[in-house]
């Protein structure tokens, strides 16, 4: 899925030369807006860090209000928020500030949880609010989220009398607030406690509150601001004499210079990171759900109507702790040297490769004909441990086993296989006296299926169950299933799980039957009936007590053999991304009264330390999961998180605590190596995006110990550093493509030392240098659905998949059936142009690839029965030299010479003793 993408400028690290403008350029971006405030990100007086802060500065001052406010940092806005981003001539801190007069704006994934956590906002009310703020919080419990009044952390109401109050989620009333007045505001968690320390404008209150129940982690934070104009009514407006000044001083609140996050201008974020299953609901009593002509009355009633002195004003919304100490300050990295690792160069070898069941023989002989390839008889019997042997005199090669008995004489078009005459279409011949076989014979020979991919210049040969096991392998960096190379492009049905677990969960997301299990039925149908064999889902969902409660678990994997019972019914193949990066694994603890709650440990532990308890656990899970379904032939493709380089080294940015890419790519390898260990037969993905732009010099300035992310663009080496390290353990490249070619998150600096805009072909250049497939596991156009060129732009996006030749595609998404969220057409494409436009570009990349170049010489004229497997898998060697060729020629060469040199050696000897005898006389 689309997250937040972050962007920085060039510098080269093979050609300097070509990199020194942009790099000076970087360096002198960084120094004005990242340097300045970095004391700010540190420690504060009393010992907190920032981990969180939306200071809303990188947003654009709107005119009016508008639904949504670009870069403001939110994952989730409410189409119906009629929201006004204010310049610095109003704003309440620094340059920027959110004005809300409707609104419901959420943070999602966080994951927040020392022993000290404060979390605040600042804030002014204006003089003619009449509406309700409610600043809400989601915990590790259930029953305090964002999504219910279970979550609301603090209220801002009026009472009788126009007087304005701050009240604690238990109702108690903390703190009269003057209009038009600037407060910031914080409240102050000990880790296992629900009690709240108030602090307004840098001032502990003496009056405390609780919260519904102990705080454990802050898991996503909401601001909510109904939509009191819906019903048509119309607040009085309050006299007033004037505007009270601001009243700012002495806060702890993070200053207008802190260092904002850096949000693509062009991508937003559709689905939130380990999320897969969360709710968008009404909260206890009712969230107003207008309908499509109450959102367009009220945005008249906004326009014509709504004043900035009926709204309210927000800032600088944090998260800061005090605790544990990691290595870095936002990182859990220890600072180091850079692993130390060999970067492949490009081949340009054009010599025929030979692959046997996946393993490649050595093969040094070869002949490419118009209609057909020719390679080494001896070769290809050695590669297979066949005895055999060749008459040179009378010309005749007899191949023998326990099942196989085979003579031909050459050059002829017939040979006998097991008594049965057998004519070729390419007759067994010498070329360069070398004893050469076609594709034909060893169809005929050993009931092998055979695949010439000319523009690869491979021959792939596949025997006995391989031909039609209907697992996906990979045979010289291809993917091939059943002998043929695999070509798709079908779609991400993210929530098919989700769908499933809503009848164990009863997730709201899913809220009656239609939308589940039937729902996943008609999904699954209509993607078979349309020509689509695999989809790619989301397998995790959010059961903390997974791995500690037996009836939990139970009901979880009784889910999972659904969906999976459901893909064997229809047919369709899943990418199973498992998420592996998970509270789930995080080890817990069980409190007398409450429940699990996580130990000291984190998700960052999880993915950095392999001597955790959580690491055991994951490690207890994969091996349960997989050996569950690994005799399953749904699963396509085992995958391991969804976008994990996307969260490594920018802890700076984000002021949160990050892994580092080297940590993210040695827990790749471990899970890769533990999946492998289970399941010998499917192969591993990461489950990665694109490579940032920058994501070998933020993993450098991590390394370095830097306080400031290293946003400078990588060049080719540099990505190639980063694509090699971050993928040695597993088997496939992952990329998410979203308008690629046209986002400014694409970009390397060239050899020509300019930044520039990638492709597909780039991708699919560095996965071969790696010897690696490449899968585009999420793709979308990112046009504009509304837009009069968007099914064009769908068109154009899905020519440039099928041109640059990508094996497996899966779009973003098809038909998400979850309700509460604005998923909007984009996310269903199940039906109209676009959808029908993904059917024929599906057919149309087969048609343009799964081309056999020796189609006709796969012949069953032996009469060989469908499992009759004449070559051992076990006895197939791959070696590092090419086998030593026999022939009559090579006979004949190596005779002569022997022959000559004893020859030389003789008449040395004679001219020796003849010169001896003379001096002797």
């Amino acid at each position: 899925m689309l997250t937040e993408r972050y962007y920085g400028k060039g510098k080269s690290n093979k050609k300097r030369r070509s990199g020194a403008i942009a790099a000076v350029i970087a360096a002198l971006i960084m120094l004005i807006n990242i340097a300045a405030p970095a004391a700010v990100l540190g420690s504060s007086a009393d010992g907190f860090d920032q981990k969180v802060l939306i200071d809303l500065e990188t947003c654009e001052a709107t005119e009016g209000y508008v639904s949504g406010a670009q870069n403001a940092g939110f994952d989730f806005t409410a189409a119906e928020s009629r929201l006004l981003v204010e310049d610095s001539s109003v704003s309440i801190a620094g340059n920027r500030s959110l004005r809300i007069a409707n609104g419901d704006l959420r943070k999602w994934s966080l994951s927040v949880e020392e022993r000290q956590m404060r979390i605040g906002f600042s804030v002014k009310v204006g003089r003619n609010f009449e509406n309700e703020f409610r600043f809400m919080i989601s915990t590790q419990d259930s029953a305090t989220t964002t999504e219910s009044t279970g979550g609301t952390l603090f209220i801002i109401k009026n009472e009788s009398g126009g007087s304005t109050f701050l009240y604690g989620s238990d109702n108690t009333r903390l703190y009269e607030l003057k209009k038009d007045t600037v407060y910031r505001i914080s409240a102050l968690f000990t880790r296992g406690s629900n009690e709240c320390t108030v602090t307004v404008n840098g001032e502990e209150l003496g009056l405390k509150f609780k919260f519904r129940s102990a705080v454990y982690c802050i898991t996503g934070m909401r601001i909510y601001v109904p939509d009191i104009f819906e019903a048509g009514e119309r607040p009085e407006p309050q006299e007033t004499s004037g505007t009270d000044a601001p009243d700012v001083t002495g806060s702890d609140m993070p200053g207008p210079d802190a260092t904002p996050e850096i949000h693509s201008p062009d991508v937003a974020s559709d689905y939130p990171e380990g999320d897969a299953t969360g709710a968008q609901t009404a909260p206890e009593g009712g969230f107003p759900e207008p309908t499509a002509q109450a959102a367009a009355d009220s945005k008249i009633i906004y326009e014509t109507e709504i004043t900035d002195e009926m709204t309210v004003l927000i800032d600088d919304i944090f998260i800061s702790t005090k605790g544990r100490v990691y290595p870095q300050t936002y990182s859990i990295q220890e600072p180091g040297k850079m692993p130390s690792i060999d970067i492949p160069d490009e081949t340009g070898s054009r010599s025929v490769r030979v692959f046997i069941n996946t393993k490649e023989i050595d093969m040094s002989k070869t002949y490419v004909t118009d209609n057909t390839v020719y390679i080494s008889a001896e070769q290809f019997l050695k590669g297979i441990s066949m005895d055999y042997t060749y008459d040179k005199n009378e010309r005749i090669l007899t191949i023998a086993n326990e099942k196989v008995r085979v003579s031909a004489h050459i050059p002829w078009d017939e040979i006998t296989v097991n008594g049965v005459q057998v004519k070729l279409k390419y007759p067994v011949r010498t070329i360069d006296d070398v004893v050469m076989i076609s594709p034909n014979f060893i169809s005929e020979v050993f009931n092998a299926k055979v695949w010439w991919d000319a523009g690869r210049r491979m021959l792939v040969i596949t025997s006995g169950s391989q031909k039609d096991d209907g697992i996906l392998r990979i045979v010289g960096g291809v993917l091939y299933m059943n002998g043929e190379p695999y070509y798709e492009i079908s779609f991400n049905k993210y929530d098919l799980f989700a769908q499933i677990w809503a009848d164990y969960s009863d997730d709201p997301a899913y809220p009656s039957e239609e939308y589940r299990e039937a729902a996943a039925r008609k999904a699954l149908s209509q993607l078979k009936d349309n020509g689509f064999n695999s989809i790619r889902v989301f397998c995790g969902a959010d059961v903390p007590d997974l791995m500690y409660d037996a009836v939990t678990k139970g009901k979880y994997y009784e889910a999972m053999d659904r969906m999976f019972d459901l893909c064997d019914e229809y047919g369709i193949k899943l990418v199973v991304c498992m998420e592996l990066i998970s509270d789930n694994f995080v080890a817990k603890q069980r409190i007398t009264g409450y429940g699990l709650v996580n130990k000291e440990e984190t998700v960052l532990d999880l993915v950095a330390s392999d001597t955790s308890e959580s690491r055991t656990l994951l490690g207890q899970y994969i091996r349960e999961f997989v050996d569950r379904y690994k005799s399953r032939g749904t699963v396509l493709m085992y995958e391991i998180v969804n976008e994990g380089n996307l969260k490594a080294d920018v802890g700076n940015t984000t002021t949160e605590v990050c892994y580092s890419l080297g940590q993210l790519a040695d827990f790749y390898n471990y899970c890769a190596s533990m999946i492998h260990a289970v399941d010998g037969e499917r192969i591993v993905t990461t489950g990665d995006s694109t490579l940032r732009s920058a994501q070998y010099h933020l993993f450098a300035s991590t390394m370095a110990g830097s306080q400031v992310d290293d946003w400078t663009v990588d060049d080719e080496e540099q990505r190639l550093y980063a694509l090699t390290l971050l993928n040695y353990g597993v088997d496939v490249i992952s990329a998410h493509t979203y308008g690629l070619g046209t986002n400014r998150s694409e970009e390397f600096v060239s050899g020509e030392g300019g930044s520039t805009n990638y492709g597909f072909e780039l991708l699919l250049k560095e996965a071969e240098m790696l010897g690696k497939p490449f899968y585009n596991g999420e793709s979308n156009a990112q046009a504009d659905p509304d837009g009069s060129d968007y099914v064009e732009s769908v068109r154009n996006y899905l020519d440039s998949i099928i041109k640059a030749g990508v094996q497996l595609t899966h779009w973003w998404t098809f038909r998400s059936d979850r309700q509460g969220f604005d998923d909007g057409e984009d996310w269903r494409n199940d039906s109209g142009e676009v959808f029908d436009a993904i059917v024929q570009a599906n057919a149309a990349l087969k048609d343009e690839y799964v081309v056999n170049g020796v189609e006709t010489e796969n012949t069953n004229m032996a009469g060989w029965e469908a499992d009759d497997e004449i070559i051992d898998p076990s006895k197939i060697i791959s070696g590092a030299t090419p086998a030593k060729e026999t022939s009559n020629f090579e006979a004949v060469k190596w005779t002569l010479i022997i022959g000559g040199t004893i020859l030389a050696s003789c008449l040395i000897i004679v001219l020796l003793f003849r010169l001896r005898m003379r001096r002797a006389g």
